[in-house]
């Protein structure tokens, strides 16, 4: 786990989070799609809990999987098992790092018409530490800006474009899940090949990650089975990088592009997809099961539920326990200083 050791604590260590409830808010029913009844796929509101460890370090399950996947659930998955069955069971997240604070300002203000875009961002930026609030808010104005002119740009070649677009959804009979995407960007596009549902994925991250480009291919298909836009022709998906490997901004975004198509996809794009179906299959075994295994590394540092991790707390725990032995031996060691100077001092009294 992570170094947390300057870091208060007490709030955490004192339990001062209401233990676990054994209900869960569960998804609602909102329509019946070929038969099958689609569950929603937010909670309306997270649930603060404090979740015990199993002895074999998992953690229990409180409700009947919903069978609702997104790309975020299925990446969570392969990091933290226990991670995703948080999130997926409506547990209430800590306070989020830096870098997703910023990420979730600029979709945020991107979404909205340019007239109607806060001018002063700082109140999307309350996570961020005080001192560090006014040079993000600079970052982020000047992300919004670049973001909105490369959008700005596809929406003149483009149409019936949609920013922030309802959750595309489809039905996948093999693994029988509902699988829900949402792209930053969606539209009807082309060029002198012809026309293409172009989806855009924005980020502002510095890093180039092997799970962005398998967001993107989860887009597509989603789209592609669900026909998006009425649409069922090719798929361009656009991963769009706002900031260069060292973090700068930069003048214009980079852009990795990638085709799938309507008709029969290659075998490459099957593999991919049969990847997905295994991923899917493993949590449903998972949930079967009803553990969840923690597992800890350095994806802790960025973990939403770092600080309510039975894995991490534990940790934690150990780690003030360290430093409360360690102060108490400094003390003594200063203790028994203090009496040998005294005793010396009074045989120095009594030689005199």
């Amino acid at each position: 786990m992570f170094d947390m050791t300057n870091q208060n604590t007490n709030g955490l260590l004192n339990n001062s989070v209401e233990p676990c409830s054994p209900t869960v808010a569960e998804a609602t029913v909102t329509e019946i799609v070929n038969g099958e009844t689609k569950p929603a796929k937010q909670f309306k509101k997270r649930t603060r809990r404090v979740r015990e460890m199993n002895p074999d370090g998992t953690i229990s399950a409180l409700s009947a999987w919903t069978r609702t996947v997104s790309i975020s659930d299925i990446h969570r998955f392969m990091e933290c098992p226990g991670a995703y069955l948080m999130w997926a069971e409506g547990d209430k997240p800590g306070e989020r790092t830096v870098g997703d604070a910023i990420g979730q300002a600029v979709h945020n203000e991107i979404a909205k018409p340019e007239n109607e875009r806060l001018t002063d961002v700082t109140k999307l930026l309350k996570s961020v530490p005080e001192t560090e609030r006014a040079q993000v808010a600079e970052q982020v104005k000047t992300l919004i800006a670049k973001a909105a002119a490369a959008q700005d740009r596809d929406e003149a070649r483009s149409e019936n474009t949609q920013k922030e677009p309802e959750p595309m959804v489809w039905f996948d009979s093999y693994t029988k899940t509902w699988w829900y995407a949402k792209p930053d960007v969606m539209s009807l596009s082309g060029d002198s090949k012809g026309r293409y549902l172009l989806i855009v994925d924005e980020k502002t991250t510095k890093g180039r990650r092997r799970n962005h480009s398998s967001a993107a291919f989860f887009f597509a298909i989603v789209a592609r089975e669900s026909k998006a836009l009425g649409f069922t022709g090719t798929i361009k998906t656009v991963i769009r990088y706002l900031r260069d490997f060292q973090g700068n901004i930069l003048e214009e975004p980079m852009e990795d592009s990638r085709f799938v198509s309507g008709r029969a996809l290659n075998e490459r794009h099957e593999q991919e997809l049969h990847g997905i179906q295994a991923t899917i299959k493993k949590m449903d075994e998972t949930w079967e099961s009803g553990r969840f295994a923690l597992r800890d590394g350095g994806h802790c540092r960025g973990c939403q539920f770092r600080m309510s991790c039975p894995k991490n707390r534990e940790w934690l725990e150990a780690r003030q326990a360290e430093r409360l032995a360690a102060e108490g031996a400094r003390a003594s060691v200063a203790n028994d200083g203090e009496t040998v100077e005294t005793q010396v001092s009074g045989n120095q009294l009594e030689a005199a």
